[in-house]
């Protein structure tokens, strides 16, 4: 990266989804598209290189909190 502060990191993806637009649509609206599942991807690798942990909710206890 600039000025020796982190990494760059690439991704060059060629992506047909099956049934041409109407698949890219359909995936767009069920949370499975390419482009945001790289972004999800590249976020949770670079918390896990920078803490050591992937930091998630999932397990936790749900509920209101106590005023």
């Amino acid at each position: 990266a600039l000025g020796d502060r982190g990494t760059n990191v690439r991704v060059e993806l060629s992506y047909a989804p099956p049934f041409g637009q109407v698949g890219r649509w359909a995936a767009k609206l069920f949370g499975e598209e390419p482009e945001q599942q790289i972004h999800d991807d590249l976020r949770k690798f670079k918390r896990l290189m920078e803490t050591g942990e992937i930091i998630s909710i999932e397990g936790q206890p749900r509920g209101t909190c106590a005023s």
